[in-house]
Order: C-alpha cells, then structure tokens, then sequence
C-alpha cells in the first residue's frame, strides 16, 4: 500500500482533505461568487460584503450603547470614574516627563553640556573629573622695594616669588615665576617643572596663597662665593596648599607650616633667586 501523503495540488480522491479546495478549481457546484477573490484573503466578495456589514451594524450599535451609558459588552452602566482617575495619572505623568526633558533640553541648549551634577562645590564632568573653576587671579604686582638692591629690597624680592609660587598653582601660568629665577636655581626649576607637567596632565589647582608668619633671616652673602649684593633670606610661613583636582580625584586644601630660605641677588637692576631649600618648621619655631 502507497503511503505517501497527497500534496495541495494533488487531484486524487484523497485531495478532499486539503480544505475542499485543489489548485485548479472547486470540488462542488458552488455558486462562482463563493470563489476567492483576486486579491486574496480566503474570502469572496459577496461575503466579504456580508461581514463588513455586520460590523457596521455592531460598531453603530456599540456606539449607542457607549451614548447612553451602556456597556454594550456587559449591559450593565458604565462607571467613567476609573477612566477619569487614570487620565488623571496620565496627565500628572506627562507633565513630569514635559518637565524633565524642558530642563535637560535648557542644561544641554544654554550651557552646553549635560549636568552631571556637584562634587565639593565643582561641577562633575562626563569623565567623572571635577570642571575647573573660571581662574580670576591676577599676576602679583612688583612691591617697590624692589626697584633697590638692599636688605628691604632683598625681603621684597624673596617674598614675591613665594607670591608667583601660588599665584603659578592656581592658575597654571608660570611665566613669571621662571622670569625672576635665575637659570641655575635648581630649586625654582622643580617648582615650576612641576607646575607645568601638572597642568599638561589635566589636573587643576585654586586657591592657594602664602601667609608670612616671621622674617627670621636677612644677612648678606660672601662675595667670593655669591657675588655682591647677594642675601639669605628665611621666613617662617603658613603655606596653604591649593585645593584642586589630582591623579587622585578631588584634593583639599591643607596648611603647613615651613621654613623656607631663599638666596636671592640684585644684578644692579633686578632681583633674582639664585636657590632655594625648605623644612618643616615642626620644632624650630
């Protein structure tokens, strides 16, 4: 015996099963309009027609139902204060959402950058740094003393550059730092060295400033070994070291106390600082 399962185009008595219907035409005496249309769909006109219908029929009736206060699904009236409650919630929920996209629309349009929020009163930025500050330090002005190449003038000149010191750290500009030290100041070399590479990293520094807390020293060089007008100049300070960010996040601002000694020498129409050592002043006040 043949088992082999007929196909949907298979004309054989079997064929039957496949929907009463074959490939090439119908198995009874049907009427012609009861044939599926051209454009598909499993359904002839006439009762395409027929159904569409009905569903006139049913969508006019629900809606007069739906007028009268009828659910016309349950017969029974239709409660509208749950429909009202929840349009409630969907306006309260619009207006949330209109509000959130209204103020990331003005942080992301006026200033430029989404707002990541505040870390210790900086503004946190897409990479997680803190943004820096606007800088509005200015450059330290010359004291008078200066312009003469005695003792006053040697005070003058060594607390200025601890001025351009701090003044080099909050703002990252250590022009004039370098410009009032002399070329072989191996001490003012690594101060502004690393300004500079700290700065070229990213990192950021505000807020720092010196306190002069005593003059301890003031005593001329040997010429011999110094040339003239060179002096010794030692302080005790209050150094406060700038707050800022680092290559370890956020660092605060602290204070040390210092003793710090700078040589300095007048050339006969400036000042400059020949080197420099400091220490802690712990125990030497």
């Amino acid at each position: 015996m043949d088992n082999t399962e007929p196909s949907v185009g298979d004309q054989s008595a079997e064929g039957a099963s496949n929907g009463g219907r074959l490939a090439d035409g119908p198995v009874d005496d049907g009427p012609v309009d009861d044939l599926p249309a051209d454009d598909g769909g499993g359904m002839s006109p006439v009762v395409r027609e027929y159904v569409e219908r009905l569903r006139r029929e049913a969508l006019a009736r629900d809606a007069e139902l739906r007028a009268r206060g009828i659910d016309p699904y349950k017969g029974t009236p239709v409660d509208e204060e749950p429909r009202r409650r929840l349009g409630a919630r969907a306006l309260a929920a619009l207006a949330v959402l209109v509000a959130a996209v209204s103020v990331g629309a003005y942080v992301v349009f006026f200033r430029g950058e989404p707002d990541y929020g505040m870390s210790h009163g900086y503004q946190v930025q897409s990479d997680g740094s803190l943004k820096r500050p606007p800088v509005t330090d200015k450059a330290p002005t010359q004291p008078a003393e200066m312009s003469k190449g005695d003792e006053a003038g040697a005070a003058a000149a060594a607390r200025y550059y601890l001025n351009l010191g701090s003044y080099a750290w909050n703002t990252g500009d250590t022009g004039p730092l370098k410009s009032i030290s002399d070329a072989d100041c191996v001490y003012c070399r690594s101060e502004y060295t690393h300004i500079d590479e700290f700065y070229a990293h990213g990192y950021w520094a505000a807020k720092g400033y010196t306190d002069v807390i005593e003059t301890q020293v003031i005593e001329q060089l040997p010429d011999e070994k110094y040339g003239p007008d060179a002096y010794a100049v030692q302080f005790r300070i209050d150094e406060h070291v700038a707050e800022g960010y680092t290559s370890n996040g956020f660092q605060q601002a602290e204070v040390y106390s210092t003793i710090v000694q700078l040589h300095v020498r007048w050339d006969g129409t400036a000042w400059h600082i020949m080197e420099g050592a400091a220490k802690d002043a712990k125990g030497n006040a």
